[in-house]
């Protein structure tokens, strides 16, 4: 686990902060994304009308292979829709890769 994380440009080392700032990011992140999403008159159960027989599925995700997706990421680079920093992952991977998968899974 790292000794410290920076956020904000500014150094957290006490570990009840660090928990504080990943818990009040993953609180906001939905609501914040949801306030950038336009707004529609479609209801949503228009696009449900048709029904599927076919059903997919979709291998789970691997520690192994969040850990080298995360490693082919350039640092510095911009964020995506999530507004979530690689600079801040990628070093924090060895970490959050176990949450994260069982999350994506």
């Amino acid at each position: 686990m790292p000794s410290s994380f920076v956020h904000n440009d500014q150094q957290i080392i006490d570990p009840l902060e660090i928990a504080n700032k990943f818990c009040e990011y993953f609180t906001n992140v939905g609501p914040s994304l949801a306030e950038k999403l336009p707004t529609s008159t479609i209801p949503p159960d228009f696009y449900l009308k048709k029904r599927m027989f076919e059903s997919m599925f979709l291998k789970p995700v691997l520690v192994n292979e969040l850990r080298e997706i995360a490693n082919s990421f350039k640092l510095g680079k911009a964020c995506g829709f999530g507004e979530i920093k690689i600079d801040d992952v990628k070093p924090n991977m060895d970490s959050i890769a176990g949450p994260l998968c069982h999350i994506i899974n």
